[in-house]
């Protein structure tokens, strides 16, 4: 047979390649007496002999069977390859239909295929033994493969859950537009990656950090879906808490002041599109540091989030409530049609504030100081709305308190003022600026002195006394009446030593004390340490009280009030008919004295509804056997009216006004004189 003759005898042998035979197989044609013929491109890649090479070799001399028995038809060949690596080849032999006298010889990389077994065992050993979820889909998204971390991850059975579509995990806690983004970006051959929010099937919500991809085929047709989940639970969970520590308040709850700039400046923002209103309401708790000092931090705790819970109560779902420490709270409102709508809102909360707090089994009055301030009245920055607000609440409680005030301009310099207030009274008592004025207390039978009230002084450097009501109230917030009001018990106890030797029978000392003073655990016990040390008797002294201090009935107040009585020093309730007048208090604390409030005094001669209030004080006050002083007695109309129904006892601008000691002492002896003047 000529070379051409056999080359084209091969090429038609060769066009039999079995259906079976893999693209990666060589396949070769040989003669009768086994010399090659023919072969293709792949046997020229395995051994790195070019095909002209090749042909006219004998098979078994290219590729000697390896020693030991072999099956009909096949045997293996142990060789080199192009790279000088160890193959082993398995060799089939089959007759070619078309030329009896050809065989087609098919020659596979045995070798290659352990390999790639091995390799599809190690992938597949891994995906059983990672420790993370994986999940394959076919292109609808139905399953068809779990591992074993799936399971204990999920806590479903391979078995459940094969034939499911993927969406048996889903929790809820993702949109459709996340779930449409998911297959769009897959469905296009692109990866997707998210951390997913599902559900376990016992109805556990568990986080995972998830890796989606396509699976194509040798056309490049996408077939399947393979899934790698990560549970990232605790971490999720570490950084929410993270979150939720940075944005709420821990003990209420609320939104806390990073949270609250963050919605106040989104809602200017929307306000400003909208050409709308929003209002900031900065809220304080009245007398909340006395709770918290009485009753101790647990009462203060559980005050604050019961203040939450009403303030919740009184605002609109869209509104913002949020703490910013201590008994501060926010407000914001937004959606306003008009500023003044704001004031629906401030008087539903001062209607929730009416009805006392239970507290630990007790029931407690607190009340809001408020300042308000308007966007876009008062500014276009959040920062500002918030300290003008708070300015604002300032006012407010210097007004009274239990009151709101909107922001006014002017607010700010009375806030400055305030401040320099402050820091002037800090150092007035080392200054030594203060000083004690006397208002005698008169009986109005003998005209003579029984009582006199010290009433505290201050001046700066070189200007005109400060009214009380100016610096008072900044002395009880800042807890400065501590040290002064001790300043004030040991210099009015020491003068009173003098007043003893003036009188044969020495007036009683009056001295007022704020509920803050009541909070002091010692109180009683300096007391009677002053009196000890001055050999001062504990009944010429006198402590009056408001009747919100009486009522308070904090653990400090019950115990204060009750070793000052037993002391044998007086208690009066100062301003009595102004607050709640509970009756039963009045036995309660051993109170020895009433005061009138002077309001009631001023309008007695000529309101039916104030005289009948004074006549039914001095009746009560005759039914219990406690005196009665009238406060703030002005006038002959008054001091008449009071002598007409039976008071002993008067106070007033008309009978003496606040003096120095000097002039005390000097009236003192002109009582002592043997013919008192008794007042007409």
């Amino acid at each position: 047979m000529t070379e051409k003759a056999r080359r084209e005898t091969g090429r038609e042998a060769r066009s039999e390649r079995p259906a079976a035979a893999p693209a990666g197989d060589a396949v070769l044609v040989t003669d009768p007496a086994g010399r090659i013929v023919s072969c293709d491109g792949t046997l020229e890649r395995m051994l790195g002999v070019s095909v002209e090479a090749l042909v006219g070799r004998g098979l078994r001399e290219l590729l000697p069977p390896r020693p030991g028995p072999q099956p009909p038809g096949h045997y293996v060949s142990e060789t080199r390859g192009a790279d000088g690596r160890p193959l082993t080849l398995a060799v089939s032999l089959h007759a070619c239909s078309s030329e009896p006298r050809m065989q087609l010889a098919i020659v596979r990389d045995a070798g290659a295929q352990e390999y790639q077994a091995a390799e599809l065992l190690r992938l597949a050993t891994a995906v059983e033994q990672t420790g993370d979820a994986v999940l394959i889909t076919d292109s609808r998204g139905f399953v068809e493969y779990v591992n074993p971390s799936f399971e204990q991850i999920t806590g479903y059975g391979r078995d459940e859950v094969l034939g499911l579509g993927a969406g048996f995990l889903k929790s809820g806690r993702h949109d459709r537009a996340f779930y449409d983004s998911l297959w769009r970006t897959i469905e296009s051959g692109e990866v997707f990656r998210a951390t997913f929010a599902n559900r376990k099937k016992d109805g556990e919500i568990f986080f995972e950090e998830k890796t989606i991809s396509p699976i194509r085929d040798r056309e490049g047709r996408i077939t399947h879906y393979v899934s790698t989940a990560k549970d990232v639970t605790r971490r999720v969970q570490a950084e929410e808490r993270l979150a939720l520590l940075a944005n709420y308040d821990g003990l209420t709850g609320l939104p806390n002041r990073n949270l609250l700039m963050d919605r106040l400046a989104q809602a200017i923002a929307r306000t400003q599109r909208r050409r709308g209103h929003l209002a900031v309401l900065y809220l304080d708790v009245d007398r909340f540091k006395t709770v918290n000092d009485s009753l101790g931090h647990a009462s203060g705790d559980a005050l604050l989030k019961e203040v939450a819970h009403r303030l919740r109560q009184c605002i609109r779902e869209e509104d913002t409530l949020a703490r910013l420490g201590g008994d501060d709270f926010v407000i914001l409102l937004e959606t306003l049609r008009r500023p003044e709508h704001s004031v629906r809102i401030l008087e539903k909360i001062y209607e929730a504030f009416r009805q006392p707090l239970a507290i630990e089994g007790r029931a407690l009055h607190v009340s809001p100081s408020i300042g308000v301030s308007l966007h876009p009245r008062d500014g276009a920055d959040a920062q500002a709305l918030l300290m003008q607000a708070d300015i604002a609440m300032y006012c407010a409680k210097e007004s009274g308190k239990n009151c709101y005030r909107f922001y006014q301009p002017r607010m700010a310099r009375r806030v400055q003022d305030l401040f320099h207030l402050e820091t002037d009274l800090r150092q007035a008592l080392e200054r030594k600026e203060f000083w004690l004025a006397y208002q005698p207390q008169i009986d109005l039978a003998t005209g003579r002195m029984t009582g006199a009230e010290a009433l505290l002084r201050w001046a700066r450097p070189d200007q005109v006394p400060l009214p009380p009501a100016q610096f008072i109230p900044v002395l009880e917030d800042t807890r400065l009446i501590d040290p002064v009001g001790r300043w004030i018990v040991q210099t009015a106890c020491e003068g009173w030593q003098a007043v003893r030797h003036a009188a044969a029978a020495p007036p009683t000392l009056a001295l007022n004390f704020s509920s803050r003073q009541f909070q002091d655990p010692y109180l009683a016990n300096f007391l009677e340490q002053t009196l000890d040390r001055l050999g001062l008797p504990a009944s010429l002294l006198e402590i009056e009280i408001t009747e919100g201090t009486l009522m308070e009935s904090t653990p400090s107040t019950v115990h204060n009030l009750d070793a000052i009585a037993d002391l044998g020093i007086g208690i009066a309730v100062d301003d009595f008919g102004t607050g709640y007048s509970a009756l039963s208090y009045l036995k309660r604390f051993k109170v020895n004295r009433i005061k009138i409030d002077r309001s009631f005094v001023w309008d007695a001669p000529h309101d039916a509804d104030a005289a009948a209030l004074v006549k039914a004080i001095l009746s009560l006050a005759r039914s219990l056997g406690i005196d009665v002083v009238a406060e703030g007695v002005e006038t002959e109309a008054q001091l008449d009216f009071l002598r007409a129904h039976g008071c002993t006892t008067v106070q007033g601008y008309l009978t003496g006004r606040p003096d120095s000691f000097e002039a005390l002492v000097r009236r003192l002896r002109e009582d002592a004189s043997p013919a008192p003047q008794r007042l007409q």
